[in-house]
């Protein structure tokens, strides 16, 4: 039996759960075809919750969603990428906080 590999990390959407115009649900995961590069395609993600305001808005109307990366993951310091992604559960503000 093959184990799968996966990551845990952390995603900020817009208010409508849509980051890129690809549209997230919490519970559901979501794989991308074709080729994988930071900063050009694939799922965007941070290992830390607060290392995600480097890339987006400190805004009371962004979310951050605790997520599961699978199979393919690039990482350059505090990004990453995948093409296989899970959305767990969002965190509060006082989680991304502390």
């Amino acid at each position: 039996m093959k184990t799968e590999i996966t990551t845990k990390g952390y995603k900020v959407t817009d208010s409508n759960m849509k980051c890129r115009e690809y549209q997230y649900e919490v519970g559901k995961r979501f794989k991308q075809t074709g080729g994988l590069e930071l900063c050009e395609s694939g799922f965007h993600f941070c290992p830390i919750a607060n290392d995600c305001f480097n890339y987006y808005s400190f805004i009371s109307t962004n979310r951050v969603f605790e997520i599961i990366a699978y199979g393919d993951i690039q990482t350059n310091g505090d990004k990453c990428c995948t093409n296989d992604i899970e959305f767990l559960r969002e965190l509060t503000w006082l989680e991304v906080l502390t």
